[in-house]
């Protein structure tokens, strides 16, 4: 499984800087070699997961609720599981 992360580079010039954002792709080993996803980060995706619902996206919603079952907390777990009953199909 691949990420994609976006990465601003910001290039300056004299009398116009510029930022270029450009896509960069990394395997889940990559990944793995940075810090440990945090609770805080494990809650923002069930506010993402919350936001691809109300945006009628449940394949999005379900993505993101599948990685805060495999990374949250026990609460968080119970929350993405509610989550995820509630999403049709």
């Amino acid at each position: 499984m691949s990420a994609a992360v976006i990465v601003a580079v910001r290039t300056v010039a004299l009398t116009n800087p510029v930022v270029r954002v450009m896509p960069f792709h990394c395997t889940s080993e990559v990944l793995t070699k940075f810090e440990p996803v945090t609770m805080s980060e494990v809650g923002t995706k069930l506010d993402l997961a919350r936001a691809y619902m109300d945006m009628g996206d449940p394949d999005g919603a379900r993505n993101i609720l599948e990685e805060v079952l495999a990374e949250g907390s026990a609460a968080q777990k119970q929350e993405a599981q509610r989550l995820m009953e509630s999403l049709p199909g």
